[in-house]
């Protein structure tokens, strides 16, 4: 069901360089949240009303679902969902409970089904993990909170910090309230705002990352681990081997990471307080 034009551009891509298709997907899901971001930059960014604002990054959150997902987004939004009416029919401290044990117990049943019974792939539970530590951490803090008044966010701000472009896919984790003062414009001080130089150096080292990933995937394979010609290679040697293989198998992970974190900067959301930018980490 996706939309054909894309597909046929991400096959190509992946053909070409001999990697997943789901990994080249995602990566490209990554490039568009920074074009997504370059253009709250320069025109969400001065939309003065909230709920227009959080309509938009709303809808290009869930385009993004739906290009790298596909329909299977729909479980991030049941995770929404779930919460919602567990906080909208139940004390919120039976909720915050039960709310954590559903969260999981989804992300749970979904690995089981996705990687354990088939092959390890790139599918919707790699979002669904974010998606389960932002929906528990808005469950216990709302309960905490609950003695001051505050009242239960909307369905919409729920999903819409759940899509929410710059953390949705890989991460980083932000919590609620950041997330608030951020569509408040009470996460800046002193007119300090996006910041695209310190963006771009993050996104530098994404890409020098998934390079080294790329390039090292043909040189270090866990098929040969389990090969004869592997068993007969000296002692440390194997132990090198295996090391160098953990490594390089890491680096894709921090490409994505820091690519994910360098939207976060071009909108400023990383913002942390004087000239410092690390409000992700």
């Amino acid at each position: 069901l996706r939309m054909a034009v894309f597909e046929g551009a991400v096959n190509y891509v992946a053909n070409t360089m001999g990697l997943p298709a789901d990994a080249v997907r995602l990566v490209s899901g990554l490039i568009f949240s920074q074009i997504f971001a370059i253009l709250h930059r320069q025109l969400f960014s001065k939309i003065s009303d909230p709920f227009t604002k959080r309509t938009i990054h709303l809808l290009l959150g869930l385009f993004l679902g739906y290009y790298v997902w596909d329909l299977d987004c729909l479980h991030h939004c049941a995770s929404a969902l779930g919460f919602y009416l567990l906080f909208t029919v139940l004390p919120w401290e039976l909720a915050s409970k039960l709310n954590f044990l559903y969260q999981l117990g989804y992300l749970v049943v979904g690995y089981y089904f996705n990687n354990m019974v088939t092959n390890y792939a790139i599918n919707w539970t790699t979002s669904q993990a974010i998606v389960t530590l932002k929906m528990i951490g808005i469950g216990f803090d709302l309960n905490d909170r609950r003695k001051d008044g505050i009242k239960l966010p909307g369905i919409l701000v729920v999903l819409g910090y759940v899509f929410f472009m710059g953390t949705y896919l890989v991460g980083p984790l932000d919590d609620f309230k950041r997330f608030e003062a951020f569509f408040n414009d009470s996460l800046f001080t002193k007119g300090k705002g996006p910041c695209i130089t310190i963006g771009l150096k993050r996104m530098a080292h994404g890409v020098f990352y998934l390079t080294i990933s790329v390039v090292s995937t043909s040189l270090f394979t866990t098929d040969y681990m389990f090969t004869s010609d592997f068993l007969e290679l000296p002692f440390v040697l194997r132990v090198l081997y295996v090391t160098a293989w953990g490594h390089c198998g890491l680096y894709k992970y921090l490409g994505v990471w820091c690519i994910a974190e360098s939207t976060c900067m071009y909108m400023g959301y990383t913002f942390n307080g004087e000239d410092k930018w690390d409000g992700l980490r």
